[in-house]
């Protein structure tokens, strides 16, 4: 699956969460594996905007901070570095 593009070593740290690949490494083995990131994106996207207006609404009806809290943090998670390469980690193992 890495073949020309990550040793096999180097695609071992990566499926154990032992580093953490640049985009372009990512882009090369989604591409090779036939996954269309532009279309994953996408359906992030569109989860993304529910979870915020699942939020807002939860904000409106003046829900409970803690719960609050929880859809904020729920919001907040695609957008860590941590999140990308634990995605980018299960589509790997997966692939393999």
């Amino acid at each position: 699956m890495a073949e020309g593009i990550i040793s096999v070593s180097y695609l071992s740290k990566i499926e154990h969460n032992q580093i953490f690949p640049s985009e372009e490494v990512y882009n090369l083995i989604f591409k090779r594996l036939g996954i269309d990131i532009e279309e994953e994106l996408q359906l992030n996207d569109f989860v993304l905007e529910k979870k915020c207006r699942t939020w807002f609404h939860a904000l409106l009806l003046g829900s409970e901070k803690d719960r609050l809290s929880y859809l904020y943090e729920d919001i907040k998670k695609p957008f860590s570095r941590a999140f990308i390469h634990e995605y980018g980690s299960s589509v790997l193992r997966k692939g393999r």
